[in-house]
């Protein structure tokens, strides 16, 4: 089975928009004229446009074991949050809060797996 290559730059630039809730509130919400993305172009980015979705599921490791179980968790908690909220009803959902701090956590192990460091926990 060939290998999916994954657009790791692209995931880890979508992954600090889902961890930062001042961009959220300026791009997605007040939309900020020279940020031409929100919520769902965000989450299409990190899962579609980057091949990590197809990588999860096809590739053994696409990062590391760890981080990839993150990344489908994270995913799971995504899928959660309802289809027809509007972006500023999800940005202030418990949920929400969830998917920022698992993009912060995995967005802080794929630096340090980079920097071939560990990370505190």
């Amino acid at each position: 089975m060939n290998r999916i290559k994954v657009n790791k730059p692209l995931v880890i630039e979508c992954l600090a928009e889902l961890s930062d809730i001042e961009y959220q509130m300026k791009a997605w919400i007040s939309g900020m004229p020279s940020q031409a993305t929100g919520f769902y172009d965000t989450i299409s980015a990190l899962f579609d446009d980057s091949a990590l979705g197809e990588a999860l599921i096809k590739n053994n490791v696409t990062f590391t074991y760890s981080i990839d179980e993150m990344l489908r968790l994270l995913d799971r908690k995504i899928t959660k949050l309802p289809k027809n909220m509007v972006t500023i009803d999800v940005v202030k959902s418990p949920t929400w809060l969830e998917v920022k701090k698992l993009a912060e956590k995995i967005n802080k192990e794929i630096n340090c797996e980079a920097l071939g460091t560990k990370c505190r926990r």
